[in-house]
């Protein structure tokens, strides 16, 4: 679901009960916002997450008190294809893991599935279907593609070699100096 509004209206339009015990780190770029991202705390299943979304919980139980959920990831369409997207995510990577969590939830696209294997190869990817709670912010969403993927990424089982090829081949390797 990253990227489908701007960095603007993730702030004001997604608001939620669990934003006092959020950090919420921005991209910013010649005085402009371009990007954000959220970190919640997932103690006690209480994040946006587990709100929303059902069928996964089970799979989170033993981890839960030892997670974040990753939210709210948004990149203005001017500055996306770069090196903003992966920054901002090893940005909260870092900022997880200072924290003391030892696991990152979010929900995304499954088309990262298989590159996120290769780097995090214990990832898990769980389809998470809306709960029955009343809230109508993402029917589109479930009527267009039925169940949303949540990933489980273990933050201790990066495989290094993995990720510096990714970003060598995918980044680095398209710099030009001019």
């Amino acid at each position: 679901m990253s990227g489908y509004i701007d960095p603007e209206q993730a702030q004001s339009e997604l608001k939620d009960i669990f934003d006092s015990d959020s950090t919420v780190l921005l991209a910013k770029y010649k005085n402009e916002f371009v990007g954000t991202i959220k970190i919640t705390p997932a103690r006690y299943f209480k994040s946006s997450i587990f709100l929303y979304l059902t069928g996964f919980e089970q799979e989170v139980n033993s981890i839960v008190n030892l997670s974040v959920e990753i939210g709210r990831f948004a990149i203005l369409p001017s500055h996306r294809g770069g090196f903003l997207s992966i920054g901002m995510l090893l940005s909260a990577f870092i900022y997880a893991m200072r924290e003391g969590s030892s696991f990152l939830l979010w929900t995304g696209s499954k088309s990262i599935y298989e590159r996120l294997k290769q780097i995090i190869p214990d990832t898990r990817l769980i389809d998470a279907k809306p709960n029955d709670n009343g809230n109508k912010k993402f029917d589109g969403y479930f009527k267009k593609y039925g169940s949303v993927p949540v990933y489980i990424v273990p933050m201790c089982k990066v495989n290094i070699n993995a990720l510096a090829k990714y970003l060598f081949t995918e980044w680095i390797s398209k710099i030009t100096i001019q």
